[in-house]
């Protein structure tokens, strides 16, 4: 499935980076802000092509979790001058087990560069279980436990960053702002699940400044990619601690829960 190219203005892609910007740099305050505006230049691609996902999802987007997420910049195209234009090359899903799992790509054609994200979701639909009982089952995940690496950023993640994250990427997916929500899809008791796409934006700002920051007049393309292992959740009025290494890994409780590149 694909949906037509939909465009966007560029001012609102831009209230929308500088919205995003704000908030990542609001809860990683010793980064470099110019990280911050990188790393929602990219991940806005999730704002404005998300709806055209749920579109097509339908109903079935209460509940997603996130497995994986991939992002790449390209060289601008010629044509695109004073606007942007968004478009869904692709959308699919299949069921195994007690979970039926979607792909979808989105395709941020700007002035300044291409921007392409891919995400692969789950939702369980039948029986209670969790990601780590029936979705490793299906698709193997490996689980590690390992020392964290020296010079990495602790982050401390609270309840009030996944509302106004929810807010800002367009996510109104509940099992980020209701416990029972996210109870339903395995997360512990009293739970919220932090957003997936929270977690790769943190994860952009944190790496080399040098990677992620492009010197005025030059481009090289990019590509970004984290495997979520492991559900991040936080206690609904909480926090939850994590250590992001300089490579992009995301580390809770010593153990690798988002494994980056």
């Amino acid at each position: 499935m694909s949906a037509p190219a939909q465009i966007v203005s560029l001012e609102r892609l831009e209230s929308k980076t500088t919205t995003l910007a704000n908030l990542i740099n609001f809860i990683l305050p010793r980064k470099p802000y110019a990280a911050a505006v990188r790393a929602a230049e990219l991940v806005v691609a999730a704002n404005v092509g998300w709806p055209l996902v749920r579109s097509g999802i339908g109903p079935t987007w209460e509940g997603m979790l996130h497995r994986r997420m991939a992002l790449e910049t390209r060289q601008p195209l010629p044509w695109v001058h004073d606007q942007a234009q968004v478009e869904l090359l692709m959308l699919r899903s299949r069921r195994a087990r007690n979970w039926e799992f979607w792909d979808s790509r989105i395709h941020l054609d700007r002035p300044d560069m291409q921007v392409r994200l891919t995400d692969f979701f789950a939702r369980k639909v039948g029986a209670p279980g969790t990601v780590a009982s029936d979705v490793a089952k299906v698709e193997p995940l490996l689980y590690e436990e390992l020392e964290v690496p020296a010079q990495s950023t602790p982050v401390t993640i609270t309840f009030k960053h996944l509302r106004s994250w929810s807010r800002a990427i367009g996510d109104p997916n509940s099992i980020h702002s209701s416990a029972r929500a996210a109870q339903a899809v395995g997360a512990p008791d009293g739970s919220l699940v932090v957003h997936g796409s929270l977690l790769a934006a943190l994860s952009l700002c944190v790496q080399s400044v040098d990677e992620l920051v492009i010197p005025q007049g030059l481009f090289r393309e990019q590509k970004w990619k984290w495997h979520f292992k492991e559900m991040v959740t936080l206690p609904e009025l909480g926090a939850v601690d994590v250590v992001i290494t300089p490579q992009g890994d995301i580390y809770s409780a010593d153990k690798l829960v988002v494994a980056a590149n």
